[in-house]
C-alpha cells in the first residue's frame, strides 16, 4: 500500500504529542485516529505512533495564514522549536499531513521564515532520502496577524505503530474503513430513529446518550451532475489592465480559459502540483472539475487589486460566476471576487490558493470601478 495514505488516515485526527532525538536522527508524532476494530467495537486506544527514521532534515517555516497578508507585514514565530511545534499543532483545530516523493518544495521556498532543526536546504535539494513530509496545525484563524506554521520532515523510512506494536498500513487502513462503516450505521440507525420519533416515550435528561464523535461528522449528500450541459459561451478570461504585470495575470487567465475549455492540462500548468507529474495533475483536476468542483464557472472581468513582494504575489479579481441548474434550482448568474495567492516557483508564477466571495451575500465588496460588463449578463 503507498505509504502516501497516511494523509487519508489522519482525517480528523488531533496531534497528542511530538518529540525529536537529535542522537538517533528520529522523530515521533503521536496522533489520535478514527480507529475501529476490523469487527466494528471499539480499540482500547485510538493513538497512531508515526515514526520518521534517518531524518536527513527537519525544517519549520511560516507564512500568514490569509493569502492577502504581504510577506513585509507577517510576524514571526517566535518558538521556532519542536517543543513550539508541538504546542501549536496541540492547540489546532486541524491537524494534517503529507507525505509524497518528489517533495513541494514551493511553500519552503517562498516561506516568510524558515528555522532548521536538523539539516538545511542544500541537505533537501541534494535529494539524499526517500520521503518528504509536510506537517501543520490549523488553529481556523485568518486575521492579518495570524501565521500558518508547518513542519517539513525529510527522511528514509516511516514506521507506524499502535500501543508500541507494529501497525502495517493495511491494518490501519482496515481499521479506519471500520470506524466508518460504524459511522454510517449511526447515521442510518438516527435517520431509523427520526422515523419512529412521535411514538418514542419521553427520555429522561439525566439518562440520554452521551454524544459520541460519529455525531459531529455528517455524510455528505450527492446530488446528480449533467457533464453534458454546456456553460455560456463567452472568455473565460476579458481584462485589459496596463498596471499588472503579464506574468501575474497568466496563470490566472490560463486556469479559468482552461475550465471552460476542459484543458485538464492548462488547468494543471497555472495550477500545479509539485508533488505528481503535469499530467497527473492534469488527471486529477479532471476528476474533480466532473465531479464534486463540477458546475460552476468562473468569467473573469476587472482586476480589483494586486500586490507583489519578492516570491509572493496576490491578485484580486472580479466577474461572473454561472451555476448550471442543479436538481430543483435553474441555473443562475451571479457577482463573483475571486481573490488568488501566487507563488514563483521554478521561474514562473503560479497558483497556490484561492478565496472567493459574492457581493449579494456580503461576503465579498461591491465594486468601486464601474461594471459595465454586468449589463452582458441576466444577474440573479
Amino acid at each position: 500500500m503507498d505509504i502516501s495514505i497516511i494523509s487519508q488516515l489522519l482525517h480528523d485526527s488531533q496531534l497528542i504529542d511530538l518529540t525529536w532525538d537529535s542522537r538517533t536522527c528520529c522523530l515521533r508524532m503521536t496522533c489520535t485516529c478514527l480507529r475501529k476494530d476490523i469487527d466494528g467495537s471499539e480499540l482500547p486506544d485510538t493513538a497512531v505512533d508515526l515514526i520518521f527514521r534517518d531524518v536527513t532534515a527537519i525544517a519549520i517555516f511560516w507564512g500568514p495564514a490569509s493569502h492577502e497578508v504581504r510577506p513585509s507585514r507577517c510576524p514571526s514565530f517566535a518558538k521556532a522549536t519542536i517543543e513550539g511545534v508541538r504546542e501549536r499543532f496541540m492547540g489546532a483545530g486541524e491537524f494534517g499531513l503529507t507525505v509524497s516523493s518528489p517533495p513541494d518544495l514551493c511553500e519552503l521556498e517562498t516561506g516568510c521564515g524558515v528555522k532548521w532543526v536538523a539539516g538545511d536546504f542544500d541537505a533537501v535539494k541534494a535529494g539524499e532520502y526517500r520521503f518528504a513530509v509536510e506537517a501543520w496545525g490549523d488553529l481556523m484563524s485568518s486575521g492579518p496577524d495570524d501565521l500558518q506554521v508547518n513542519l517539513a520532515i525529510f527522511c528514509d523510512q516511516i514506521d507506524t505503530e499502535a500501543g508500541s506494536v507494529p501497525l502495517t498500513l493495511e491494518q490501519w487502513h482496515e481499521q479506519f474503513g471500520a470506524w466508518w462503516r460504524a459511522s454510517e450505521e449511526h447515521w442510518d440507525e438516527g435517520d431509523d430513529a427520526l422515523a419512529d420519533e412521535d411514538e418514542a416515550p419521553e427520555e429522561d435528561e439525566d439518562h440520554e446518550d452521551d454524544p459520541v464523535l460519529e455525531d459531529a461528522l455528517i455524510p455528505a449528500g450527492e446530488s446528480e451532475v449533467d457533464l453534458a450541459y454546456c456553460p455560456p459561451d463567452r472568455p473565460g478570461f476579458d481584462v485589459t489592465d496596463p498596471e499588472i504585470p503579464a506574468e501575474l495575470i497568466a496563470p490566472i487567465r490560463n486556469f479559468h480559459q482552461g475550465h471552460l475549455a476542459r484543458d485538464w492540462h492548462r488547468m494543471a500548468i497555472a495550477y500545479p502540483d509539485r508533488r505528481v507529474s503535469p499530467e497527473d495533475r492534469a488527471t486529477a483536476l479532471e476528476g474533480q472539475y466532473l465531479d464534486y468542483l463540477w458546475g460552476r464557472w468562473q468569467y473573469i472581468r476587472a482586476v480589483d487589486d494586486w500586490w507583489q513582494e519578492g516570491q509572493r504575489a496576490c491578485v484580486t479579481v472580479r466577474g461572473i460566476e454561472h451555476c448550471a441548474p442543479m436538481d430543483d434550482d435553474p441555473a443562475e448568474n451571479a457577482e463573483t471576487v475571486i481573490t488568488y495567492g501566487l507563488r514563483q516557483s521554478e521561474g514562473r508564477w503560479v497558483i497556490r490558493t484561492w478565496s472567493q466571495g459574492w457581493p449579494r451575500y456580503d461576503s465579498a465588496p461591491e465594486a468601486i470601478q464601474p461594471t459595465p460588463w454586468k449589463d452582458e449578463w441576466v444577474l440573479d
